[in-house]
């Protein structure tokens, strides 16, 4: 007999658990969005007549960086006086996630090789 990789039959998690990871992976966003600021930012800095233009619009950067925050922060916050028997199928909601990595890391951060339900591997979709 070979080695069989374990797959939960039960994909139900306490919500608490659903919610702080879907808020963790918002703040990783979060990095994402300061790093392309700070890139952007040395790119139009030399920039002459434009530049009040560009740095106008760099500053949606740092409205969206501070939206995902607020949004996570609520999310945590939910989790702390949220019963712990409340149970919620992260897989099943999961699979509404274009992207398959942030899918897997939504659902339940299993690795690809133990899930029976893995998404086809694709790249980003930058442009839809």
């Amino acid at each position: 007999m070979g080695y069989k990789p374990q797959v939960r039959t039960n994909s139900l998690e306490p919500m608490p658990t659903t919610l702080n990871r879907t808020s963790q992976e918002l703040l990783k966003f979060v990095d994402l969005i300061s790093d392309l600021e700070d890139a952007v930012g040395d790119a139009i800095a030399g920039v002459g007549s434009a530049r009040k233009v560009q740095i106008k619009e760099l500053q949606k950067l740092d409205q969206v960086r501070q939206l995902i925050v607020g949004a996570a922060d609520f999310l945590h916050a939910l989790t702390l006086d949220m019963p712990a028997d409340w149970r919620v199928d992260a897989r099943k909601a999961a699979r509404s996630v274009r992207l398959a990595d942030l899918a897997v890391r939504l659902s339940d951060g299993e690795p690809a090789a133990s899930r029976d339900d893995t998404p086809p591997a694709e790249s980003y979709e930058l442009f839809d």
